[in-house]
């Protein structure tokens, strides 16, 4: 089951042109500069948007076409959009459940005490929103739109007001609920940070056309994110390690230890995680250093040379247990190597990000 969306251009309204599917699993990011009409198509989806030129359809269900219509309250979607857009005259807790109470009890999928706690809301229900702090608000209304019970959940810019340790642990938690109780997200973001955190599709848009689409891991090897991301995701099993305050990643046959970021446990025995690695953090050597202080050494083949940002350095796209790993180095490291597509050497990770 896929979504699939056909927006023709059409006077007087912003000017989209495309026809995508979007998987209906995972997270899919809508990913570009501010402008490119992600908020837009967002609310063509959400139904907010009623132009004639456009096409939507949910699976078997037709939420637009021609002259059929499909109203936003009966597309059970969770809609988060820029702005909280919450209710003054309720309180946190009223506004949380404004949702979730209109749900059959029969049809709920998650409850409220999960996602407070998870958001960090537990301390601010009983107050009224306008006691609440730009990013609480936004946690309220990201709480609302999990809660809604939804098939699929659209969220535009959720995280925007909050620092990048307190999305941390959100975007972990967001991973988790599209996983666990099988919702496709679609993630509207200008920061690629965050998508790299969370996505597992990319959709690329630019003056309101769709540049590239696909899985995350791929889209960060072609352009023009190889050249302005410079950043690789690598996906692993945890394994307990042997040093303090670090957790083991397993990939293939090879393992890595690299410190456990703050707020979670070193202990997360088996469970998945993502690893973003920059290509600036990895070099190559064609025999294994035994004596550096970069633990973290993988095999690897090099799969092909790539231009880079600066004219003295280049991209080396590299194989690792069929997981693909950037490592930027210069010109003449490659050459002083006599590198080239086919070799096998050692990647040697000096920084890993853990998500």
């Amino acid at each position: 089951m896929n979504l699939h969306i056909k927006v023709a251009p059409q006077t007087g309204y912003f000017s989209l042109q495309l026809e995508q599917q979007v998987p209906a699993h995972g997270i899919t990011a809508l990913f570009g500069p501010s402008g490119c009409g992600k908020s837009s198509l967002l609310s063509i989806i959400a139904g907010l948007d009623r132009r004639r030129a456009a096409d939507v359809r949910f699976g078997r269900e037709i939420w637009q076409a021609g002259k059929q219509w499909r109203r936003p309250e009966q597309r059970r979607i969770g809609l988060m959009l820029q702005l909280p857009s919450l209710l003054p005259h309720l309180s946190v807790m009223d506004n949380i459940l404004f949702g979730y109470r209109r749900v059959p009890a029969a049809e709920r999928y998650v409850e409220p005490e999960e996602v407070i706690t998870e958001l960090g809301l537990d301390a601010f229900t009983a107050r009224q929103v306008t006691e609440l702090s730009g990013g609480q608000q936004q946690r309220v209304a990201l709480a609302r739109a999990l809660l809604s019970q939804s098939h699929l959940l659209l969220l535009d810019e959720p995280l925007s007001g909050l620092d990048q340790q307190a999305r941390g642990p959100l975007l972990q938690y967001l991973r988790y609920f599209a996983g666990q109780y099988g919702v496709p997200v679609i993630w509207v973001s200008h920061d690629l940070d965050d998508v790299v955190q969370i996505a597992d599709h990319l959709l690329q848009l630019e003056q309101g056309r769709v540049t590239s689409a696909g899985p995350l891991t791929e889209q960060l090897r072609q352009p023009p994110l190889l050249f302005t991301g410079g950043m690789s995701v690598l996906e692993g099993v945890a394994k307990a390690s042997s040093e303090p305050h670090h957790i083991g990643v397993e990939l293939g046959a090879y393992r890595l230890s690299v410190p456990a970021p703050a707020g979670r446990a070193a202990n997360q025995s088996e469970a998945r995680l993502r690893m973003r690695v920059l290509a600036r953090d990895v070099s190559l050597s064609k025999a294994q250093q035994a004596h550096s202080s970069a633990a973290n050494q993988l095999p690897a083949t090099i799969v092909a040379q790539h231009p880079a940002a600066h004219p003295a350095e280049c991209l080396v796209e590299l194989d690792v247990e069929g997981q693909h790993l950037l490592a930027l180095i210069t010109h003449s490291s490659w050459n002083r190597l006599h590198l080239a597509p086919g070799d096998r050497v050692y990647a040697v990770v000096k920084a890993v990000a853990l998500h």
